[in-house]
């Protein structure tokens, strides 16, 4: 069985297959070192604009950051893949937004 990974575990593998350090990461996001460091050490979380960020400059799903889905989006052969954003494929959003399994996984984790 796979053990399962934390968020901040996810955040910092992206981040070096990304070929980002921890400074570079956190220009792009606007934030410090300091805060992309807490993420990575699963001390804070980070808050949901800089979770859709991410997910865009890591070139991954929400869901998949999160770890409630497959990394391997991009694993779809084309035959499957929708004509146009959202269209043809249940429970995908059009492009920059959240399903609802990725809301529902983001609000989960979210601090009130």
């Amino acid at each position: 069985m796979r053990e399962q990974q934390t968020l901040g575990r996810r955040i910092q593998e992206a981040r070096k297959a990304a070929g980002l350090s921890q400074e570079s990461l956190g220009e792009r996001l606007g934030v410090s070192r300091q805060a992309v460091s807490k993420w990575e050490a699963d001390a804070a979380v980070p808050e949901l604009e800089n979770l859709i960020a991410m997910s865009r400059i890591f070139g991954v799903t929400i869901g998949a950051l999160l770890g409630v889905e497959p990394e391997a989006a991009e694993d779809r052969s084309e035959k499957d893949a929708p004509e146009a954003p959202g269209e043809g494929v249940e429970g995908t959003a059009p492009a920059g937004e959240l399903t609802d399994r990725e809301l529902a996984a983001v609000e989960a984790i979210a601090v009130p």
